[in-house]
């Protein structure tokens, strides 16, 4: 009977002898659960078309920088040392108020803006070797809160307020400064479907597009 049980010992004694001789695979920092939130600059571009009783009335490519801020979570998942497949949910508010004026007759004044975006993408992410850089992919829908305000002779012909719904794009770096916390450097592009409003005669196209830059600092919760 002892016979019978040397040679399973033995081999189970090798086998976690070589298991602790054996370097450990550190966890990759980026993996798990996350908080953020950033701070940037957001450039919202639109094509703006508007006809007055079938007449082309303002045809114009409108364009404005404003402040961005955005708070983030997540949860990143190691497929392997070096690698992560991770979901990110956002929100973000941009301070950006594109204005313009037509003057003649009639004379009018438009007014664009997308204040809050929220989304949910899904992010790819690689971890170099030193364990301390990552570089990362987004992708997944993103919504616009659109206003859009049109007057004509100082009458108001046209007040929408709608979510606008598109797509996120986005890449960044990572670097950690500590066990928990990292900063993070990301450029954004979103493409909200456009739509078309008529009232009073008037009809507006739209198709808002939207780039932002944010540095964001992140705590993991390891």
């Amino acid at each position: 009977m002892f016979k019978k049980l040397v040679a399973p010992i033995l081999g189970f004694l090798t086998i976690t002898t070589f298991a602790a001789a054996a370097p450990s695979v550190k966890q990759n920092p980026f993996a798990g659960s996350y908080l953020g939130a950033g701070l940037g600059l957001s450039n919202q571009f639109y094509r703006l078309k508007i006809y007055n009783a079938g007449a082309l009335e303002l045809d114009e490519d409108m364009g404005t920088y404003g402040a961005a801020f955005q708070v983030m979570g997540g949860y990143n998942f190691a497929l392997s040392r070096q690698w992560l497949l991770g979901i990110e949910a956002n929100a973000e508010y941009d301070t950006n108020d594109q204005k313009v004026t037509i003057n003649g007759t009639p004379s009018g004044s438009g007014r664009t803006k997308i204040n809050w975006q929220l989304g949910a993408s899904v992010k790819l992410g690689y971890t170099l070797k030193n364990n301390i850089n990552m570089f990362y992919a987004l992708l997944g829908p993103q919504w616009g809160h659109f206003r859009h305000t049109y007057d004509r002779n100082n009458v108001q012909i046209n007040n929408v307020s709608q979510y606008q719904f598109g797509f996120k794009v986005g890449l960044g770096a990572s670097q950690m400064l500590s066990h928990n916390i990292d900063i993070s450097e990301e450029v954004d592009y979103s493409n909200l479907q456009g739509d078309k409003v008529t009232a009073d005669s008037v009809e507006t196209k739209f198709k808002p597009q939207i780039v932002t830059a944010l540095v964001a600092l992140h705590y993991h919760f390891h």
